[in-house]
């Protein structure tokens, strides 16, 4: 019977091997073959562009077998055998020199020279050799207990099962320490072969497979009892992330994240908790995916400090955690250097070769700006060569300082500081370049002042001028009168010789008879001449007494009028005079 069951094995497996080695295959796919291999031991082949190859065996070790091994879903790596121990390959070599970290998904994700490239022969072609022992229904370290014989997986019946028992598998798969031993198909029922019952590990044992047991296929139960275990490694390091991951500025939004590669079933209420370090208590959070992100919303101080993950299954009301590594939160407060300008509001500023020429007596005004914003900022305008510093507080990112008057003293080197205290901790930005200012002179004022006095000369120089001109006026119609006056009187005087001649020539030419009449009209004529010069003379002294020129010419005028008067007379005398020698 035995040895019928056993050639029944013996056809299922070459059926098994032709199968596999007709079935078409993908690029990486990976199989154990060779003399003397199982499903879970043998030498390692890849098939790549259609073609099986082997690996060579140079840095071959338990990682790369690892890799293997778990790909194949056959536990954890035994050995990493070398120098052909399941015989030699034929055809290509297709990897050499291959460096796995022992968690990469397949061998050909890790490095290695590259497909085809070898310095080697078959004689070094590398296998494994695994457990034979995997976890079905949950994750690598979880899961339903199964046993690789005879080319065939077989379950394990909970018929003593213990945690002694679960100790040793988890071992041989690498998953740490056991932290529950499961009966009654806790992961699912299993199909097939029932390999082992009533096992009894010391939890010593290297392998499952030697303990203390019935024997392979020897049972008396079924799928409804299948064991299970849950390991340590069930429970992955935790990994921990940072957003951002740089230095935190206050005030800043971060987040936080943990996360594992691989998620337990959901039977284990999986859950992760961020703990500082300083604090007992921790947020939580219970997450349906691998990872859980914990948001920290405007940082400040207190929240500094390191942080760790934790992820958490429970299982049979008992908790079991894992930490991942520490990160440190550190919140900066960056300060921008601030800008500084300078501006006068009544325009007695100019830039020059030596800066800002700011016009004495003039105001000025420097404005310190920064992008940066935090509250209670405050601006610094530091004057350099001299211990004094203005400070304003910060009005929308800026301030002003104000100079009302432009003075000599306040020449020098002028530069903005921007300064912010949070949580009683001090922040200062780096100083901006500084702007030299010059006071100068305000020419204005003296340009002012001298045309000033200019058009006050002036002003004197013309009054002297119309004075002088206005007294000449006055002069030369006083001189123009006396010049008239002095003609009249010297014609009425020549008039009056010549008056005086005639009357002589009148007397000698008239005898006896004519005398007493012509001294009555020589005696009326010189009454009329002594009237007619007196009026004259009278007006002349009460014009010369006169300032006014106009009334000068007035009585000028009146003047010539009596001399004409005074002529017209005298020529009337003249033509009687001349009627008068006719007659005689």
């Amino acid at each position: 019977m035995g040895s019928k069951q056993q050639r029944n094995i013996c056809h299922l497996a070459v059926v098994y091997f032709l199968l596999s080695s007709t079935s078409p295959a993908a690029d990486g796919q990976i199989r154990l073959t060779g003399s003397g291999s199982t499903q879970c031991s043998g030498r390692v082949e890849i098939y790549y562009n259609n073609i099986w190859g082997t690996v060579c065996d140079d840095d071959w070790d338990l990682n790369d077998a690892e890799v293997v091994c778990r790909e194949l879903g056959c536990g954890t790596a035994l050995n990493a055998t070398q120098s052909a121990r399941f015989g030699e390959g034929t055809g290509k070599i297709w990897l050499d020199d291959v460096a796995c970290s022992g968690s990469e998904r397949s061998v050909t994700l890790c490095q290695h020279y590259g497909f085809g490239t070898h310095n080697c022969g078959h004689g070094e072609d590398a296998g494994v050799v695994c457990s034979g022992v995997r976890l079905a229904g949950s994750t690598l370290c979880s899961g339903r207990v199964e046993i690789y014989h005879n080319n065939i997986w077989g379950t394990v019946c909970d018929d003593g099962w213990d945690l002694n028992d679960a100790e040793v598998v988890c071992r041989e798969l690498g998953c740490g320490t056991a932290l529950t031993a499961t009966q009654s198909a806790h992961f699912g029922e299993g199909t097939g072969q029932i390999w082992l019952d009533d096992v009894a590990c010391s939890g010593s044992e290297r392998s499952l497979t030697l303990c203390q047991h019935r024997g392979f296929g020897t049972h008396n139960c079924g799928h409804g009892e299948d064991a299970g275990v849950v390991c340590s490694a069930l429970l992955p390091k935790p990994s921990i992330s940072m957003n951002p991951a740089a230095k935190v500025t206050w005030g800043q939004n971060v987040g936080i994240t943990c996360s594992v590669s691989t998620q337990t079933q959901q039977i284990l209420s999986p859950a992760f908790i961020l703990k500082k370090a300083s604090s007992s208590v921790g947020k939580t959070q219970t997450s349906s995916t691998n990872s859980a992100t914990f948001n920290m919303p405007e940082v400040n101080f207190d929240n500094e400090g390191s942080y760790q993950c934790q992820y958490k299954i429970t299982v049979a009301g008992q908790d079991f955690t894992s930490s991942s590594d520490s990160v440190s939160l550190s919140v900066t407060v960056p300060l921008q250097q601030p800008s500084i300008s300078l501006t006068s509001p009544n325009r007695g500023l100019v830039w020059g070769p030596e800066g800002a020429q700011i016009t004495r007596g003039f105001s000025f005004v420097f404005t310190c700006s920064t992008s940066s914003h935090y509250p209670g900022g405050v601006f610094h305008l530091i004057f350099s060569g001299s211990n004094l510093t203005n400070t304003e507080p910060a009005v929308n990112q800026s301030a002003s300082f104000s100079f009302l008057v432009a003075e000599y003293e306040q020449q020098g080197n002028y530069s903005c500081v921007y300064e912010v205290t949070l949580s009683s901790r001090t922040f200062t930005s780096t100083q901006t370049a500084p702007i030299s200012v010059v006071i100068k002179m305000h020419l204005l004022p003296l340009v002012s002042s001298v045309a000033a006095g200019g058009l006050l000369l002036l002003l004197l120089v013309l009054v002297v001028v119309c004075l002088v001109c206005k007294r000449r006026r006055r002069a030369k119609h006083t001189g123009a009168l006396v010049q008239t006056q002095l003609a009249v009187r010297v014609r009425n005087d020549s008039e009056d010789n010549e008056y005086k001649d005639d009357e002589a020539d009148y007397e000698n030419v008239d005898p006896m008879d004519t005398t007493k009449k012509l001294k009555e009209e020589a005696g009326k004529g010189e009454e009329e001449e002594t009237n007619d010069y007196v009026e004259p003379e009278s007006d002349v002294d009460h014009d010369y007494e006169e300032a006014d020129p106009s009334a000068s010419i007035i009585k000028t005028n009146d003047i010539n009028f009596s001399v004409e008067k005074n002529r017209e007379k005298r020529r009337r005398r003249r033509r009687r005079r001349k009627d008068y020698e006719n007659v005689t």
